[in-house]
């Protein structure tokens, strides 16, 4: 892993069109540091509303990945993406709200939406390709064929339990 404090966003970037693949132990404590503090957030009844690359930090001296504090968010991926912001790696059932123009969304749709877009974060960090290219960019549409081709091409390098992880 790289020697240096850094966002994933800026650890996914740096090996798009590299070789530069994420180690099986890499994945793990990425996929287990995200799980660990959602569970612990949604334990005290807190949701962490905009879980993305940018908001997940590698601490070098820890050899390990962080979420930045809760208080530091200002707006949830939701609501970036339905102002047109940012776009957002939402789940199915955000992406239904959007759609719909809801104005707010209940706390347990959001962290079931956190498990759906931790799965497209790790399959970023297995593909090294960007997970948001598996919607369609104007209607927030998933697009099944990519994510189907992409599990495929993480089967070309990483055992099969990780594929199923995802």
């Amino acid at each position: 892993m790289e020697a240096a404090d850094a966002t994933l966003a800026e650890l996914l970037y740096s090996r798009y069109n590299t070789t530069k693949l994420f180690t099986e132990e890499d994945i793990f404590k990425l996929a287990e540091s995200v799980l660990y503090t959602l569970s612990f957030l949604q334990s005290k009844k807190v949701s962490y509303v905009d879980l993305c690359q940018e908001n997940i930090y590698y601490d070098a001296q820890t050899s390990s990945f962080k979420l930045l504090p809760i208080e530091l968010i200002k707006d949830s991926a939701y609501e970036l993406a339905k102002s047109g912001k940012r776009f957002s790696l939402l789940a199915p059932e955000l992406v239904l709200a959007l759609r719909y123009g809801e104005s707010e969304i209940e706390e347990d749709i959001q962290d079931r939406s956190n498990v759906f877009t931790l799965g497209m974060i790790l399959l970023e960090a297995l593909t090294l390709l960007p997970s948001k290219d598996c919607y369609d960019g104007d209607s927030y549409d998933i697009l099944d064929e990519m994510v189907t081709s992409r599990l495929d091409t993480v089967r070309e390098f990483y055992p099969e339990f990780l594929t199923k992880l995802i």
